[in-house]
């Protein structure tokens, strides 16, 4: 973590500068102490910088040594210069001025400062020698050519490591999207994202050596893009490619001039593997090669999806981590030994997390290892990269991920290492807590530190550094791959401690600066010995006695404590919290904590307060309208009804969830209050039906909230006054900032006016759900122009969607129907928008229909566009007969359907674009047709299923029904690679006797037949394992199989005709999911 040194002294140079602006008189003497304070940090970090790329080989030598007393010093110089800046200012509020005299007692500060001069006079004299070690050579500085050429090196010996079904239907893809931009003008860009190590280059080389390109493409040229190549050496390595022979002109615009003329008129492929930066095929590549023929292309692989974004791609292809059972056929492929000791194998496995790279060196190593199972337990046992570090294959190619990073992004993705395996951790979370750890800049007149954190988190995303988890709109909650959390924690590993099950806690006889608690039980009196603590973390127990206090962690910043096993004596814990003095951030959420302490208002660094879902809590303390840096609170789900009064005061609060709506100013925060706090960019308010009057909902003056992106407006009750939800809806009109929306429990029969206005440009996603009134939706929704998802859920009196779905038919029309119920100038807006959109729904990805019970009509005619960005659809618990037209003619783009529980449905045709259908319980579906992408097809409990034709891509299906007791017939004419089939006993049992029974007629041309009679989950229950390729066959049938069968006696019978393939070493594959 030496890097991360340059970040924090830059974060510690402007702490000092807030105290030298302070002038406060007792310092006057000590302003050249701060002064040479502040000059020394330079020159540390200046040392640092220049000295820190060293191999692993010298990390317990002299420079660690030496960053590691930096950064001792510079902890110590943050604690003590912050309880400095926090008594200034608390006399500042206290005189209303800081030229009042500190105490007595306050002299202490200045012996800091003197002290931390000193140590940073010994530091100086320190670098001295390590520079003099350097000088002689005998420190080894890493070189970031050695890294990048070896990395290339081992990329271009991976190609035939993996041909599994999914890269074969990616080369496909990228195959179809090439030969069908033949005819372009411009070259056609290809972008191959994706991690370190996860097979970019694996997939760009098979595109490079196939068949088909070689049939349209004249010439190829691969160029290995490493992170320090130069332009000259890729223009020449270009030439030598294409021409053979050994330019060496050293003029760049010489040597594109000369590959222009080359290319001139030639079909040409070029393949930029691991590529780091835009600029090389913008400034440099892009010239020469637009002199080509139409039909030539470029792949990119590369790490960073920006990247692909600023050189245009036209499709960007996102490479995934291998399935379980593929990462196992990898391992076997590597290790054939492997086999035998399967069950070991896999648990082996799990730390490689589908990454290829990861899979091969997890093979050598087993190559060295004894083929004995005691051998391979104890790796398993004893292998920890989290402590030892990655391999120095893997480790090479991950670091060159964490190099490119910034110091500041360096230090928020180590931070990430802190959250155990697992835990799913919203991404405001993480980005409040860099800010309490003082890792965002917090400049006043630049952005916003949320906003800047945010961004932080999005790059990391982009860089596939973070996973989003799939199903979250925009990506806000995420995991870390487990080979990068390894990397990470072992960088972190002087200064994070994760304490994860089973770890023995004789590791915090070390000193820390941040605790993760995920194992079951820790002592709070371990814990409480590292005084130095700047964030304790805990998703499992601390074991808390009778006078634990917090005061022993006095620079704490974060106490985050998600769990109900440690309420029991965190109420008495948390009366000592005010002796934190440091805190920014705390939360308490899912605890059983029922009150916050009383003089929490004296907390003046707070910035951060969560107790959602603490259901005990009935009231905040009267003093927090004093926490004046307060930026967060959330106190939704919990029993909270009101909140005190003077809460406007609160200027700096950027979120405020769970805001109870009050009219009553008795004592009480009215909506009136919420008016004052302009700076709000996410809000939620609750507890609206006790809104009576709409001059009360106006004087929230959302409209005036310009950073104000995210809105949550919610009834709390099931009943209600329509005209007065109505009335105070309307008057509850957002800003036009305004991107996220949710509206739950809204009584009235019409939705808010402002829905139907050109005020909500920047809306991007929308959800409207318990709607017991409703009976229409809002008019010319479509006419959002940025709207990317849509949700309407709970709305059972809605019976038609039409047209005015999309967009007003025409002004006229919409005023005579409606002329009491909207302005002329709504109308007017409505009818200027729809002039201005040409296309209705232009961005929406992603739309849902949930529990429309009453809903059966959808008109949408084939000629009206709209919808041609869907990609996911969503349709659940209504009435519908059939799916209109326009749907299947204008979503081209759809890729996922999921339609569920729409019992009047008879069939689904004519989506030429759907790759995944998933149905469920549609009792009257008969047909399926005309689905000529759909490669996926999941089917459970449709029994009037019985056509499926036209799906010539289908390779997959998931049959689950518990009433079935035939096989359907349409299984004998599909070309499966793979069929899951969740039955009753009986019907696995007939297909357990093969070729003896009619059932298996059906199926037996199917390469892959995994059968289960009590799910897919557990593949030691009852089961049939069919492997065509092999004739693999295998049957668990346990005492059923006794039972019914005489001639399969034991529980576990085996038909394999290759000795060297059994399956039952083969894992389960998960079911395959949808985006949400």
């Amino acid at each position: 973590m030496a890097m991360i040194v340059e970040a924090f002294a830059s974060d510690l140079c402007n702490l000092i500068t807030q105290i030298s602006a302070k002038r406060v008189p007792v310092l006057a003497m000590e302003h050249s102490y701060v002064n040479e304070l502040e000059s020394s940090i330079l020159r540390i970090r200046d040392f640092v910088v220049a000295h820190t790329d060293y191999t692993k080989g010298n990390e317990d030598g002299a420079v660690a040594a030496f960053v590691r007393d930096v950064k001792d010093a510079m902890y110590h110089a943050s604690d003590a210069l912050s309880l400095l800046l926090l008594k200034i200012e608390e006399r500042e509020q206290f005189t209303g001025c800081c030229t009042g005299f500190l105490n007595y007692r306050d002299i202490m500060f200045r012996r800091e400062i003197a002290v931390l001069g000193r140590q940073m006079d010994l530091l100086r004299r320190k670098h001295v020698i390590i520079v003099d070690l350097a000088e002689r050579g005998l420190l080894r500085r890493r070189s970031r050519q050695d890294v990048d050429t070896h990395t290339a090196s081992l990329s271009m010996a991976l190609p035939n490591m993996v041909r599994d079904h999914q890269m074969e239907q990616d080369y496909e893809k990228i195959i179809n999207h090439i030969v069908m931009n033949r005819a372009a003008n411009d070259v056609t860009v290809v972008a191959i994202v994706g991690a370190a190590g996860i097979g970019k280059t694996v997939l760009a080389n098979i595109i490079f050596n196939s068949e088909i390109v070689h049939h349209y493409i004249d010439s190829t040229i691969w160029l290995n893009v490493t992170g320090n190549c130069s332009e000259l050496d890729l223009l020449q390595s270009a030439i030598s490619s294409f021409k053979g022979g050994n330019e060496r002109f050293s003029d760049k615009s010489r040597l594109a001039s000369m590959l222009h003329q080359y290319f001139r008129n030639r079909t040409l492929m070029l393949v930029m593997d691991d590529v780091w930066s835009a600029e090389i095929w913008n400034d440099m590549l892009r010239y020469p090669l637009s002199s080509c023929a139409p039909g030539s292309c470029v792949i990119v692989t590369t790490r960073n999806e920006n990247v692909a974004a600023k050189m245009q791609a036209s499709h960007i292809h996102r490479v995934h981590k291998l399935k379980p059972d593929v990462s196992w056929s990898l391992l076997k492929k590597q290790e054939r030994e492997v086999d035998g000791l399967g069950e070991i194998g896999k648990k082996i496995l799990e730390k490689c997390d589908g990454l290829p790279l990861a899979i091969k060196v997890v093979a050598e190593e087993l190559q060295q290892k004894r083929r004995t199972k005691a051998a391979w337990e104890y790796m398993l046992k004893d292998q920890q990269w989290s402590k030892t570090g990655l391999p120095e294959v893997l480790n090479k190619s991950v670091y060159l991920s964490y190099d490119d990073l910034s110091p500041r992004l360096k230090q928020c993705f180590l931070y990430c290492s802190m959250f155990p395996q697992g835990e799913t951790i919203h991404c405001d979370k993480v980005v409040q807590m860099w800010i309490a750890e003082g890792f965002i800049p917090n400049d006043e007149n630049s952005k916003l530190p949320e906003v800047l954190g945010q961004e932080y988190y999005t790059e990391l995303v982009t860089r596939n550094l973070l996973e989003p988890i799939d199903g979250n709109f925009d990506e806000c909650r995420w995991a870390m791959h487990t080979v990068f959390h390894s990397f990470a924690q072992y960088l972190a590993k002087e200064e994070t401690l994760v304490l994860r099950e089973g770890q023995n806690t004789s590791d915090l006889s070390q000193r820390f600066r941040r605790i993760s608690v995920s194992r079951k039980e820790v002592e709070y009196s371990d814990i409480q010995k590292q005084k130095s603590l700047r964030a304790l973390v805990s998703f499992g127990s601390i074991n808390l006695k009778s006078g634990d206090s917090l005061g022993a962690l006095p620079y704490l910043r974060i106490l985050h404590v998600n769990n109900t096993e440690i309420s029991t004596r965190l109420g008495s814990l948390l009366r000592s919290l005010y002796h934190v003095k440091l805190l920014k951030y705390l939360d308490l959420s899912n605890t059983d904590v029922s009150a916050l302490p009383h003089n929490i208002g004296k907390m003046k660094c707070l910035q951060y307060i969560c107790v959602q879902g603490c259901q005990k809590l009935k009231q905040l303390h009267k003093s927090i309208v004093n926490l004046q840096k307060l930026r967060f609170l959330d106190i939704s789900d919990t029993s909270v009804k009101t909140v005190p009064k003077g809460f406007g005061r609160l200027n700096n609060l950027v979120s405020l969830k769970g805001f109870p709506a009050n009219t009553d100013d008795n004592g009480k925060c009215t909506l009136e209050e919420l008016g004052l706090l302009s700076k709000l960019m996410h809000l939620t308010v609750q507890g609206l039906q006790n809104i009576s009057s709409s001059c009360s909902s106006a004087g929230a003056k959302l409209s005036d909230k310009t950073h104000l992106t995210s809105l949550w407006l919610r009834c709390t009750t099931t009943e209600g006054n329509e005209l007065q939800s109505q009335e105070v809806f309307d008057d509850l009109c957002p800003s036009p900032s305004l991107e996220h929306l949710t509206i739950t429990g809204y009584f009235g029969c019409r939705l808010p006016k402002w829905l139907m206005s050109t005020l909500l440009d920047n809306l991007r996603m929308l959800k409207l759900e318990n709607l017991p009134s409703c009976t229409e939706l809002p008019y010319s929704l479509g006419q959002l122009p940025n709207l990317e998802s849509l949700w309407v859920q709970h709305a059972r009196r809605i019976r038609h969607i039409g047209k005015e779905f999309f967009r007003p038919s025409t002004l006229g029309d919409d005023s005579e129907s409606d002329q009491d119920e909207r302005s002329i100038r709504t109308l007017v807006d409505q009818y200027n928008r729809s002039m201005a959109v040409s296309m209705a729904f232009p961005k929406l990805i992603k739309l849902v229909f949930y529990g429309l019970l009453e809903w059966k009509e959808w008109d949408w005619e084939e000629k009206l566009e709209a919808m041609r960005a869907l990609q996911n659809l969503q349709i659940s618990r209504c009435r519908l007969s059939h799916l209109p037209s326009g749907l299947s003619c204008q979503a081209v783009a759809l890729r996922v359907m999921t339609i569920e529980r729409v019992m009047e449905l008879r069939s689904v045709e004519n989506f030429g674009s759907v790759v995944e259908l998933y149905l469920q319980s549609n009792s009257n579906l008969e047909k399926i047709a005309n689905l000529p992408k759909m490669e996926m097809l999941r089917i459970s409990k449709c029994p009037k299923l019985k056509v499926l034709e036209e799906v010539e891509a289908l390779s997959s299906i998931e049959l689950k029904d518990y009433e079935m007791r035939t096989l359907p017939e349409y299984l004998k004419s599909l070309k499966l690679r793979q069929l899951k089939i969740d039955c009753t006993l009986k019907l696995l049992h007939i297909i357990s006797q093969r070729d003896a029974a009619l059932e298996w007629e059906k199926i037996s041309h199917i390469q892959n037949i995994e059968a289960y009679a009590d799910g897919f989950d557990d593949n030691k229950r009852l089961h049939v394992f069919y492997t065509k390729e092999t004739d693999s066959f295998k049957i668990h049938l346990g005492e059923y199989g006794a039972s019914s069968n005489s001639t399969a006696g034991l529980s576990e019978q085996e038909d394999n005709h290759d000795e060297h393939v059994t399956g039952s070493e083969l894992p389960t594959s998960e079911q395959s999911t949808h985006e949400g």
